[in-house]
């Protein structure tokens, strides 16, 4: 899980800001 958290960051950091909002909705899916 950890690890995937450490990845999830990484993404986030990648990630477009246009996608970031949707991309949240995901995470927060996942929690």
């Amino acid at each position: 899980i950890v690890h995937k958290k450490t990845a999830t960051a990484l993404c986030l950091t990648s990630v477009k800001n246009e996608d970031k909002l949707e991309f949240s909705k995901i995470i927060e899916a996942v929690k």
